[in-house]
């Protein structure tokens, strides 16, 4: 790992740790202790089936955009190089791993290679392009009064400098973008949208994506009684969710409390719920991934093969 990467992961580290400071100074821990406690074992079994039928939503979506792009991708490959994104994606310190690994694997595959790195950037833009949309319709105003709620806290602006510094530390995210044919990628996207259904249905899938994940957290914020409603929630989570997906801090978490936080005290919610629901949420979904690592395996052979054959020749 060379200096760059080190400091890369150094700084989402750092702006991880932040978050998470900030956060527990405004939530009661005996008292989130106390509530977890509480919980039944069947409600997190529930939790895990609904964060497992997420994920397979999610790997469904992919399939629609590889097929969109005349890849044909066996299911049990499929839903392997799925997992393997999934667990990478929430144990790594980039949260985009899992995604570069997918597409490595399919292009090892000897998978055209434009048509993976196009169905890799598609699968992030539909759920991103369809997030943005609804918080803009629905909080497009909490947008700014995040921004000032970061300027008047103690941490003050040094996350968004730790984000600023982050963006510009990514040389070779910085030369793969500029090495991009973007009027193929263009081209590629004017055809998708206007000729394949199953685009249409990869946006189908998002929306239900989105509501399997408000149901999950409904049900959380129930298990702790937590009383609010699916439609409210419905409306505030994709806020929570946008800056979730979002590559900042390590799996997520820091970001998502902090959003969880935020968004959940508009309806009522103290922070110590708000802050534990999101833990059970990141929990969840960080179980629900963990069968990718017994695939992982693979890849590990794969590299070590890959190592040999460069010496030998």
């Amino acid at each position: 790992m060379n200096n760059k990467k080190i400091l890369i992961y150094a700084i989402k580290v750092t702006l991880t740790l932040l978050l998470i400071f900030f956060i527990a100074r405004k939530i009661n821990f005996s008292l989130m202790v106390s509530e977890l406690k509480n919980i039944n074992y069947l409600d997190f079994i529930l939790f895990l089936l609904l964060s497992t039928s997420s994920n397979f939503l999610a790997l469904i979506r992919w399939n629609f955009v590889l097929r969109s792009l005349g890849l044909v991708l066996p299911a049990k490959n499929l839903i392997k190089i799925s997992y393997i994104g999934f667990f990478l994606n929430q144990t790594v310190p980039s949260s985009v791993f899992g995604d570069v690994s997918k597409g490595w694997l399919l292009i090892k595959s000897n998978y055209i290679k434009l048509n993976v790195i196009i169905s890799i950037i598609l699968d992030r833009l539909i759920p991103l392009s369809i997030l943005i949309l609804l918080v803009v319709f629905f909080d497009f105003d909490k947008i700014q009064i995040i921004f000032q709620h970061i300027k008047n806290s103690s941490v003050g602006f040094f996350p968004i400098f730790l984000l600023i510094a982050l963006c510009f530390c990514y040389k070779k995210t910085r030369q793969f973008i500029l090495s991009i044919n973007f009027i193929a990628i263009k081209n590629y996207f004017v055809q998708l949208f206007v000729s394949k259904i199953d685009i249409i249905l990869s946006i189908i899938l998002t929306i239900m994506q989105l509501l399997v994940m408000s149901f999950m957290v409904w049900f959380i914020a129930n298990s702790i009684q937590t009383d609010i409603s699916f439609l409210l929630l419905f409306k505030a989570l994709p806020l929570v969710f946008l800056i979730n997906a979002l590559p900042i801090t390590i799996g997520g978490w820091g970001s998502r409390e902090f959003a969880m936080i935020f968004t959940l005290s508009q309806f009522g919610v103290d922070s110590t719920s708000a802050a534990l629901i999101s833990v059970i949420f990141g929990l969840s979904t960080l179980i629900s991934s963990i069968p990718g690592v017994y695939p992982l395996k693979n890849i590990g052979k794969l590299i070590v093969n890959e190592k040999i054959i460069k010496k030998k020749n």
